[in-house]
């Protein structure tokens, strides 16, 4: 599958999952994971942040019950290497890890975890204090993180770039940058994943699912392979799957045929 998807939906800022952590509703979460798999998603991110004061538990909790029914990796989506370390620790595969920075404290944290697992890596363009939107302070920021994971043996195809998209209703400039640093970037960078956050741009709007599927549709256009996003949105799995088959990356159109046989799009 060419479009990696990396389902949202097990984030305790949801009311209905923050419930079931509390009250420790493996059902509901396992049905949650599985749900999100045969809808096509690639990998399952796992977020407790909510949770501040017993994160770690939570999080080994969650991870625990979930990944017995899974035939996905998980993305363990935490700042803190202890709640990555806690998840990481009760499962025996490699998982996506969300996520480093150029941040000191954040990558000394997290980049062991990434060697000691094997793991791959969502890199997010963060400096100490500073989330640029320009696109050169973006490439500086990228070609630094990438530079320092690849002195610790991260190869291309463990690195997740994520640009950061900021909220279309806030900051119109923002988006262009973002355009223009994902064509660069891809240029630059032809074997390193770029992933697009989607519930980002479209906060505060109204039919934000309409914004979230234009919006990566234009992406993927621009070279960006990786998307974090709700794999149950039927009209977004049908876009990603048209827009493969558009770019010649389906064959016969196979994938596009089956999905719709499926009833998956």
């Amino acid at each position: 599958k060419n479009m990696i998807i990396i389902g949202e939906k097990i984030n305790t800022s949801r009311k209905s999952v923050a419930e079931a952590v509390k009250n420790r509703d493996g059902d509901f979460l396992s049905n949650l994971a599985k749900s999100q798999e045969e809808a096509g998603a690639s990998y399952i991110d796992v977020n407790v942040g909510t949770f501040i004061k017993t994160e770690p538990e939570d999080m080994a909790w969650v991870v625990e019950t979930i990944s017995k029914d899974l035939n996905i990796p998980l993305s363990i989506d935490s700042p803190n290497p202890k709640v990555v370390e806690s998840g990481l620790g009760v499962l025996n595969k490699p998982a996506l890890i969300n996520s480093i920075s150029l941040e000191k404290k954040r990558f000394d944290g997290i980049l062991p975890l990434v060697k000691e697992f094997e793991c791959p890596v969502i890199a997010l363009l963060i400096e100490d204090g500073n989330m640029p939107d320009d696109t050169a302070s973006k490439m500086k920021i990228a070609h630094g993180l990438i530079g320092k994971l690849k002195n610790n043996g991260i190869d291309d195809n463990r690195i997740f770039v994520d640009p950061m998209v900021k909220p279309l209703s806030t900051s119109m400039a923002g988006l262009a940058d973002i355009l223009g640093f994902v064509k660069l970037f891809r240029e630059k960078y032809p074997r390193i994943h770029l992933l697009c956050g989607l519930s980002n741009v479209s906060f505060g709007l109204p039919n934000r699912g309409i914004i979230n599927r234009a919006f990566l549709v234009m992406m993927m256009i621009l070279g960006v392979d990786a998307v974090i996003c709700n794999p149950l949105d039927k009209e977004l799995i049908g876009l990603v799957a048209a827009q493969e088959a558009l770019a010649g990356k389906d064959e016969y159109c196979m994938n596009y045929i089956k999905l719709s046989r499926e009833g998956k799009i």
